[in-house]
């Protein structure tokens, strides 16, 4: 089979005129043979390869020192041709996605992860896809946890690092799945697997579409670091005792316009809750003073066990970064069925989405 270089502008072109599948370079592993940006393509034996034509109307031409017949460049979408194991242990990991809902679900949730952090550790889990903050910060800074249950996915099968511990921690760059998960708008089905690629990679195959009724894949090596088991300690999962109020969040696009205009006035912005659906964002400089107020908005069952002196007027306050604040409403884009609002007297903020099976939360700790 022979090998093409081909550039990203080129891809759709290709696959549409030759029916192949292609392999994108984006972030790809050192060392493999090809310049920066660029795509691997190869065609099915005894289909004829159109010319290609670079800047200048120069014919591409197969990249050097690339072997027609090396597996390690090129590999069936899933799963049987490629690795499905890592050189440095026997962990594997593979999924599928199939649907159109599913699919925009993990593109909204992959677009929200990588707005809110540039690197994250995913965490594979038997049940769940655990993205979370690298490197353990505390409350000390604004963080993130978004959780994708095994339902998501119509195939999801997973072997960890032994009985006891069952589970992966790969360290990835947020942008390059989100992108990669960009390229399965309109798709047929997208396919996760970690792979070993000259190092170790999470594999995204897109299953695409097309109107000549030719099977056609896109195929992304993202470069991921799997994390020995010494370094799980620095990215648990989230663990806090109840909440001092936790109230349903009003309308989304409501909230996010208030905060958006607090934040051109000033840097600061005070979240008041109490148990009897009343919510407030309030912000004062020395040449203004402005509050909000929302109210009948209801309060989760899990509020109804308090401590029977407690009073349920009492307005409990924290105060935290206008921007980080921001950053969170404007950067999220899951549609969620239940927004909550957890607040910690003084202390912590944290904001929780649920759509299906995903659940989204970010915390940002008081000033």
């Amino acid at each position: 089979m022979p090998a093409l270089l081909i550039t990203g502008a080129e891809t759709e072109a290709f696959c549409e005129r030759a029916g192949g599948q292609v392999r994108t370079a984006l972030a790809r592993p050192p060392g493999v043979g090809s310049r920066p940006g660029a795509v691997e393509a190869r065609t099915e034996p005894g289909t004829r390869v159109p010319a290609l034509l670079g800047p200048g109307g120069r014919a591409g031409r197969a990249a050097p020192g690339t072997p027609a017949d090396r597996k390690d460049l090129w590999h069936a979408a899933f799963p049987s041709e490629a690795p499905s194991c890592l050189r440095c242990g026997v962990m594997k990991f593979r999924a599928k996605i199939t649907g159109k809902g599913r699919l925009e679900l993990f593109i909204h949730v992959s677009g929200t992860v990588a707005r809110l952090a540039k690197v994250c550790v995913l965490r594979v889990r038997p049940d769940s896809l655990c993205f979370g903050p690298a490197g353990f910060r505390g409350l000390r800074e604004a963080g993130l946890w978004c959780e994708v249950r095994r339902g998501a996915f119509q195939q999801f099968h997973m072997e960890g690092v032994s009985e006891e511990l069952d589970e992966i921690h790969l360290e990835l760059t947020a942008e390059h799945l989100s992108r990669a998960a960009r390229s399965a708008a309109g798709a047929s089905s997208l396919k996760l697997q970690l792979t070993h690629r000259r190092r170790p990679c999470l594999t995204v195959a897109v299953a695409l579409a097309s109107p000549l009724g030719r099977a056609r894949s896109v195929v992304h090596d993202l470069p991921v670091q799997v994390l020995p088991r010494r370094a799980w300690r620095d990215c648990p999962p989230p663990s806090l005792r109840a909440a001092d109020a936790s109230i349903h969040l009003p309308r989304w696009r409501t909230l996010r316009s208030i905060v958006e205009r607090m934040a051109n006035v000033g840097d600061h912005v005070l979240v008041e809750a109490n148990l009897r659906g009343r919510m407030t964002l309030s912000m004062e400089t020395e040449v203004v003073s402005i509050k909000s107020y929302f109210k009948n908005l209801g309060n989760p069952p899990e509020s109804a066990g308090v401590p029977p002196h407690r009073d349920l007027e009492s307005m409990v306050q924290v105060r935290v970064d206008n921007r980080k604040l921001l950053q969170f409403l404007e950067g999220q884009q899951i549609n969620p069925t239940m927004a909550l609002c957890n607040i910690w007297d003084n202390s912590l903020l944290q904001l929780v989405l649920v759509q299906e099976d995903v659940s989204l939360q970010c915390f940002i700790p008081a000033l």
